[in-house]
């Protein structure tokens, strides 16, 4: 499938013989480019057994190659006077990189070094086991990271998606070569790879050539393994740890990315915490100043998602605001929303799409979502007409039709007296009251 859309004059879309996909799109004004390789497979996608594998795999891909050590690498990579780096989450692994234009043809060499060539060495597997090790060790020692991560576990339990993408110490501990060449094999599918590439592109046929080069003779594996979605438990759970704060999180269900009204959705987080107007900021940091860090965030993924409200505060002015951040919580469950305050969220939403598609990284990074939440490319305009057809009473409704405060999940770590698991906390009434009966 080779695509030149007339509405999209600077954007090809092409799926390569063997299923592999590529993005390209013409930014003008810009001398840079901005690729990336995205393989649709996640933690989400890992059995009990080798949990963390996904993110210890994408760190063992800069570890040398069959033409080049770790350090010859890096070399590689600072040579080209670009930025290089990759991630892992729960339902895709990226590689990226951005050069100057006339450094693209030899970005995309490397990227097919690493991406395809890797040989594991032993010793290096050794290595990179104690530096995850470490970032485990560094991600527990954090409040914040450590109540999302406890709060994903606790409200999706053991389904592979509550997992830790940095896996746990047993598996990390238990992961060996044959294993992770096991595990790349099966990764490396051509069907659930999406390259992306944005910027000062020039010739597109050109760049279409050696991505076929390079990637034409993938061939396709076994399919990414598919689970079923996610079930949200509710309860609450107190942990203790000597800090001068407490940290809390409250999750409720929420919208997955590929859902119709997720623009809904965003417009929602932007009222209730997702800036300095929100519900919570003035109420809680501005009007009575309990807490330095509160806000709100979604967490979406393809077949699930939740929203999440997140703060640290003292123990004497928990309570209070565990009471007023309900209180938040209810008027947005009622859909007492103000006129001005939903034109205000929608601008601001607006204004947050419009610069993501500034530059060539942020392009980049939008067509890849795209592509992998709804199979096409949108216009920046068609985005924002989107936010723009939001009506005030469909707004209203859909709070009301999808905020439910009977059915929550709490996690606080803080310097409590005890260690406590409320599992018949249900409803934000029941956490509230929970932590009177605890604090």
């Amino acid at each position: 499938m080779n695509r030149v859309i007339p509405e999209y004059p600077d954007y090809r879309k092409h799926r390569l013989p063997n299923g592999l996909i590529l993005l390209m799109e013409n930014v003008p004004g810009v001398r840079t480019v901005a690729a990336g390789i995205w393989v649709r497979q996640g933690s989400r996608h890992e059995s009990f057994a080798n949990q963390g594998v996904t993110h210890f795999l994408e760190h063992m891909l800069f570890k040398g190659t069959d033409g080049a050590d770790a350090r010859q690498l890096a070399k590689a990579m600072d040579a080209l006077g670009g930025q290089f780096d990759a991630a892992t989450g729960k339902e895709s692994v990226c590689l990226v990189a951005k050069c100057i234009d006339e450094n693209l043809e030899r970005t995309l060499d490397l990227l097919d070094q690493i991406l395809l060539h890797p040989v594991f060495p032993e010793r290096e597997i050794q290595r990179e086991r104690r530096v995850v090790l470490e970032e485990l060790s560094m991600a527990e020692d954090d409040p914040e990271e450590w109540v999302q991560e406890r709060s994903m576990q606790s409200f999706w339990l053991d389904h592979p998606i509550s997992h830790n993408i940095l896996g746990n110490r047993r598996s990390i501990r238990a992961l060996n070569r044959d294993a992770l060449m096991e595990y790349y094999r099966a990764f490396l599918s051509s069907p659930n790879i999406i390259i992306v590439i944005a910027g000062h592109i020039g010739d597109f046929a050109r760049v279409h050539e050696i991505v076929q080069e390079r990637f034409g003779h993938l061939t396709p594996s076994s399919p990414t393994p598919v689970n079923p979605p996610p079930v949200f438990h509710s309860g609450a759970r107190f942990v203790q740890r000597k800090l001068g704060q407490v940290y809390f999180q409250i999750a409720l269900p929420w919208l997955s990315l590929s859902h119709p009204r997720h623009v809904h959705a965003l417009i929602a987080n932007t009222i209730l915490g997702g800036n300095m107007s929100s519900l919570l900021f003035q109420t809680l940091r501005e009007r009575h100043g309990l807490a330095y860090q509160i806000g709100s965030f979604e967490m979406s993924f393809s077949d699930c998602g939740i929203l999440s409200v997140f703060g640290s505060t003292s123990m004497v002015r928990f309570q209070k605001a565990m009471h007023l951040t309900r209180d938040c919580l209810a008027q947005l469950a009622d859909g007492d929303v103000s006129t001005q305050d939903f034109q205000q969220a929608k601008l601001c939403l607006k204004g947050n799409v419009a610069m993501s598609d500034e530059g060539s990284s942020r392009r980049m990074a939008t067509l890849v979502r795209q592509e992998m939440n709804h199979g096409r490319r949108f216009r920046t305009d068609e985005v924002l007409d989107l936010i723009a057809g939001v009506s005030y009473d469909e707004f209203r409704s859909f709070l009301t039709s999808n905020i439910k405060l009977d059915h929550v999940n709490f996690v606080a770590l803080g310097p409590f007296n005890r260690r406590r698991i409320d599992p018949d906390a249900d409803s934000m009434d029941q956490v509230v009251s929970a932590v009177k009966r605890f604090c």
